[in-house]
């Protein structure tokens, strides 16, 4: 069971912003509360404050507080406020008890023995490492030891399988697991080990039966089919006159009476200030009256 310490207080009469400077003196703010005791604001010294936590088990703690002026009251230690950074005590709660108080505290647990199941391959696996009981303060342990010498390979240890010590009760349920004796690695190559297993006592072989299907992917479209190139034959070298839009001089002629641009199919030209469009290929001309064809015709307009 754990022992009852002894630590020192003193009442204060500070708040607010003067607990900063109290801290800088090297107190601990502090304050006591519980059924039955009006709630007190205390300081305790923060050098015997570490010193207490240093030597116990946990942060659950019976105390003997020895108030200045007021005597010696038993308390639990109840909460603890750290500095974020420092990890230093900046606040403690302790709550005012009688020898017939029931309190609740998370007690460490600690694994003793040596599973078969380890030797067997496997690895231990403690998914709780500190139990949340209900006690006396005189039947608070400093730690849980659970044994686990009887654990073979994947068995498990509940929280109703341990043996706790007098006047101790877990606040968790019965089927709670504490420590699992695992197998090596990760948990899917587990899961594929044991499907593979019946697969293998069929006949068919583990590697084959530990592979998922491939998943079914659609057809691929099939592909178009490249158009055949054109013959060079088709893209007759253009003239010296018969470039799109290049401006053009007959021969023979000169100035601007014997020059045209051609642009496509139509040609343009431009001589005695008179402007002239010519088309010479066959075209038809679709009109709301009636339709003309014809394999030339010709705009005249005079300026």
């Amino acid at each position: 069971m754990a022992k009852k310490t002894s630590l020192k207080a003193a009442t204060r009469a500070r708040t607010g912003s003067g607990l900063n400077q109290m801290r800088r003196e090297g107190w601990v703010p502090s304050v006591i509360y519980g059924r039955g005791a009006e709630n007190k604001n205390l300081m305790v010294d923060a050098k015997s404050f570490s010193d207490l936590l240093a030597k116990s088990s946990s942060d659950n703690i019976v105390i003997n507080l020895e108030i200045d002026g007021e005597g010696t009251r038993l308390a639990f230690l109840q909460a603890i406020q750290h500095d974020a950074l420092s990890g230093k005590a900046v606040h403690v709660d302790f709550l005012a008890i009688d020898e017939n108080t029931e309190i609740t505290a998370h007690i460490p647990a600690h694994l003793n023995g040596e599973a078969p199941g380890v030797k067997a391959g496997g690895v231990v696996e403690q998914y709780i490492h500190a139990i949340e009981i209900t006690c006396l303060p005189d039947d608070l342990p400093d730690s849980i030891e659970i044994d686990v010498s009887g654990l073979e390979l994947l068995d498990s240890l509940h929280m109703g399988d341990i043996k706790y010590p007098q006047g101790v009760r877990p606040t968790q349920a019965a089927d709670v697991v504490i420590v699992h004796i695992g197998r090596a690695g990760a948990g899917a190559e587990v899961e594929t080990v044991a499907e593979a297993a019946p697969a293998a006592a069929a006949g068919a072989t583990p590697a084959a039966a530990a592979l998922p299907p491939e998943p079914l992917r659609p057809p691929r479209p099939p592909r178009r089919p490249r158009p055949d190139p054109l013959p060079a034959a088709a893209f007759p070298t253009p003239g010296p006159c018969q470039r799109p839009g290049r401006l053009c001089e007959e021969d023979g002629g000169s100035g601007i009476e014997d020059r045209r641009l051609e642009i496509g199919d139509w040609r343009l030209e431009i001589g005695d200030w008179r402007l002239k469009i010519k088309n010479s290929h066959p075209s038809t001309i679709h009109d709301p009256r009636s339709t003309i064809s014809s394999s030339s015709f010709e705009f005249e307009f005079k300026i």
